[in-house]
């Protein structure tokens, strides 16, 4: 396990020290317990079964018994505490990773792939439940049963122990080849995993246009070639524990014969007892059988600790941080970029230079070809985005010198899909009013007569499924009501409506930008001309801008969309 996992690992078990020390101690007592046993029976067989002397048989058997119960209480209440331990930890690792990935900046998870984020949630936090709610106890007894067996055969006979150093080399290298094989095997196995699921992700996620395209055996194809290179992997890791568990059981037998062979020689010369031969035996099987365990665990302790560490590598992706100067963004407000420039990861700027003002109460539509930085350019607006060089300033404040939260408070940028969780129509509300009541939501609604429509009860569905693609971006508009900001950066999104629903959507959004600073994402011309300005974006630079009326008289780069997109 790396040092970060081990961190990471102290950090989820501080605040349950007492319940930690409470079951080191019911493991002592299991362990303690389940050595009694073998030691009666030595003693049974010397003073009762050799010299006829039920009585001491009867007081051995009531011994085993009692050790046996107390064993079994014990045991029951370490399972017990330690399922109870186990769930908290996995409860606050997952809650821990997936609040660090949601506040980790939107240029993170363009770079990352849902699928494997969504298998490090899901499979690789299970890995680690499987140890935590089970691994862990059955390694802590094993561990303690091992040494403390170790210690009662050296001291039960000394010259039978001796033989354990003939067993002890094999075994221990053993365990090493097999530790150095199985761990990378296991993290490859994660990776494969994670791969796979992101394959089916994107297959899931892009069905319709796979299937317009005709690239679904193409995707097929990849999906396959991912599955095989997982099953292929785990195949592996199958072939290595088929050599160490039965090259484990060979070591066992062969030492059982060594001291049944040695305690028939030493007990001819009365250095040992039959009782203490049997007692012996019985111990060996204590013995391996902690060796057993660990090595049946051994392999899930590193498939958890390869998970746990690619879930501390999740944490420790730097979050977006930004000094609170005490600066406070004033209620009315435009928007200023000096010399903004920004490049996905070490690639190309996309965005190259941009100098752009926006007036409080303005409204300004980017126009431009896919691709030409539109988008990019309303994230750095919107502060979702950080410029590697230039500022962003709002109302005179760098945005760079205030918390994201605070930015939200009056920057918004409103996607061309809203997301919508499953749930109801008041808990997509919540979203960006957590704590607001019934009463509040259903003001907000009524303010822009959608409280028959969009009732606070209704179900939406999965991404909002059940709702229609006008009622989707109504909800939408609902929580940007809600959230009342100064500045709205509105991605397009009334492209994939029919008209009727259209103009109910746009009547209700005019309402909503009303007095309102705008910076409209234009995909349609015709949206630009609601604007007072337009700025044409190319190759990430503003190579135009001005009123639509005047570029759409001249000779310039909007003009010249103007006449492409009339049809012939």
């Amino acid at each position: 396990m790396s040092g970060r996992a081990l961190a990471l690992l102290r950090t989820l078990l501080a605040p349950h020290r007492g319940r930690v020390l409470a079951a080191v101690a019911l493991a002592l007592a299991t362990t303690g317990a389940g050595l009694v046993p073998p030691a009666l029976v030595g003693q049974a067989v010397d003073a009762g079964v050799l010299p006829g002397a039920p009585r001491a048989v009867l007081a051995a058997a009531l011994g085993i018994a009692a050790a046996v119960m107390v064993a079994a209480l014990a045991r029951w209440a370490l399972t017990r505490l330690a399922a109870r331990l186990g769930e908290a930890v996995l409860a606050a690792l997952r809650e821990r990773v997936f609040t660090n990935v949601l506040r980790l900046p939107l240029a993170f998870h363009e770079r990352s792939r849902t699928g494997g984020l969504v298998s490090r949630l899901t499979a690789d936090v299970e890995a680690v439940g499987e140890v935590a709610r089970n691994g862990a106890v059955e390694t802590v007894v094993a561990l303690l049963q091992l040494v403390l067996v170790v210690g009662v055969l050296v001291a039960l006979s000394p010259p039978l122990a001796a033989l354990l150093l003939l067993a002890g080399p094999p075994v221990w290298w053993l365990a090493r080849w097999f530790q150095r094989r199985i761990g990378p095997a296991y993290r490859r196995y994660r990776d494969r995993v994670a791969e796979t699921s992101a394959r089916l992700q994107d297959g899931f996620a892009g069905e319709a246009e796979l299937a317009a395209s005709g690239a679904r055996e193409r995707q097929l194809r990849r999906t396959r070639s991912a599955s095989r290179a997982e099953r292929r992997t785990i195949a592996y890791g199958y072939a290595l524990e088929n050599r160490f568990f039965p090259g484990l059981e060979l070591a066992e037998l062969a030492l059982v014969a060594l001291v049944l062979v040695a305690g028939l020689v030493l007990g001819g010369v009365e250095l040992v007892s039959v009782g203490v031969v049997a007692a012996f035996v019985l111990y060996l099987r204590d013995l391996f059988g902690p060796v057993e365990e660990l090595s049946f665990w051994l392999d899930e302790l590193q498939s958890a600790g390869a998970a746990l560490d690619a879930l501390a590598g999740l944490l420790a992706v730097p979050q977006p941080t930004a000094p609170d100067t005490g600066q406070r963004l004033p209620t009315r407000g435009g928007l200023a970029l000096e010399g903004v420039r920004f490049a996905y990861g070490q690639g190309q700027d996309e965005i190259d230079g941009v100098d752009l003002t926006v007036a409080p109460g303005e409204r300004l539509a980017l126009v431009g070809p896919s691709g030409a930085g539109k988008t990019t350019l309303a994230r750095l607006m919107a502060r979702l985005l950080v410029p590697r060089a230039g500022t962003v300033r709002y109302g005179r404040v760098d945005l760079a010198d205030v918390p994201p939260a605070t930015v939200r408070e009056r920057i918004v940028l409103a996607p061309q899909d809203g997301h919508l969780v499953s749930g109801t129509v008041a808990d997509n509300l919540r979203l960006v009013a957590p704590e607001a009541e019934d009463a509040t939501l259903e003001a907000a609604l009524a303010g822009l007569g959608l409280g028959s429509r969009l009732p606070l009860a209704r179900g939406v569905g999965p991404g909002g499924a059940w709702l229609s693609a006008g009622e989707r971006q109504l909800l939408a508009l609902a929580r940007l009501a809600l959230l009342d900001p100064a500045v709205v950066i509105l991605d397009e999104a009334t492209g994939a409506l029919d008209a009727a629903t259209e103009a109910d959507v746009d009547v209700l959004l005019q309402r909503l930008l009303a007095g309102r600073t705008v910076i409209v994402i234009a995909h349609r011309l015709a949206s630009a001309w609601r604007c007072d300005r337009v700025a044409v974006v190319e190759a990430g630079r503003i190579v135009e801008i001005g009123p639509p009326v005047t570029l759409a008289a001249g000779n310039g780069r909007f003009a010249e969309l103007q006449r492409l997109a009339r049809p012939a």
